[in-house]
């Protein structure tokens, strides 16, 4: 299993109006296995936020198969100070042979 990450930077992040920031990434994923792979993503290290990969729960790859998501990060944002926040997007297969993937990646706020 491979994975990379690319932050959508147009724009940045977003206000939106229930206050909180959005930021935006896509994921590649690509399933290097024989086998099929039962992938579910997360966040780790960034407090009060929320991932909105649409309608997706769980990613189904099949062999040799490489996909792309795009992966909306929420956060509530109490103060108007810039900041970067460095977080981990965790990718888990229901196949217990396979590691865990963490993805590092940053989260931008106005």
């Amino acid at each position: 299993l491979d994975t990379a990450i690319t932050q959508i930077r147009q724009p940045l992040y977003l206000r939106l109006s229930d206050g909180c920031i959005q930021n935006s990434y896509e994921i590649k994923l690509t399933n290097y296995t024989q086998n099929p792979q039962l992938l579910k993503l997360s966040l780790a290290g960034l407090s009060e936020a929320t991932l909105d990969l649409g309608n997706i729960e769980v990613v189904t790859l099949r062999p040799e198969q490489q996909l792309r998501i795009l992966a909306k990060v929420r956060q509530v944002v109490n103060n108007d100070k810039h900041e970067v926040s460095d977080f981990e997007f965790l990718v888990t297969s229901e196949d217990t042979t396979v590691a865990e993937k963490r993805i590092k990646a940053r989260f931008y706020t106005p």
